[in-house]
């Protein structure tokens, strides 16, 4: 999930001008969405996350909102490559024993930049090979 808020914060630690991140605060701003179930639609409710869904912008803002990971994740282990929605974590080491170490260590950097940016690891897509 995509956090406004956050997303917004980052705009402006990646040096977004203000105009630039006004923009993006009105694009995000004041979307709602329905229920409609069994011939009943629900009263509207204010979207606070994620980015619209087949627009041009939302995997660009997808991207921004991720773009902080690989730079944090640099000096635990050899690789951290992005795609889309994917993440994938690689090391070389000469020990085994060392190996599971920085695994587990940047393993443990991305649940912490998982928690403070919203966001929630799907275990059930989760492989060590």
């Amino acid at each position: 999930m995509v956090y406004h808020e956050i997303l917004l914060k980052k705009l402006n630690i990646y040096q977004c001008d203000e105009k630039t991140v006004r923009w993006f605060t009105s694009y995000l701003s004041k979307r709602t969405l329905h229920v409609y179930m069994n011939n009943i639609l629900s009263e509207p409710e204010t979207i606070r996350y994620g980015v619209p869904q087949g627009s041009i912008l939302g995997p660009l803002l997808f991207i921004l909102f991720i773009n902080d990971l690989p730079l944090l994740l640099r000096d635990s282990i050899s690789s951290t490559d992005l795609y889309a929605d994917d993440t994938t974590l690689s090391d070389i080491q000469n020990k085994k024993h060392e190996l599971k170490i920085s695994l587990q260590n940047a393993l443990n950097k991305l649940e912490n930049w998982c928690t403070c940016n919203g966001m929630v690891v799907n275990t059930s897509k989760t492989k060590i090979k």
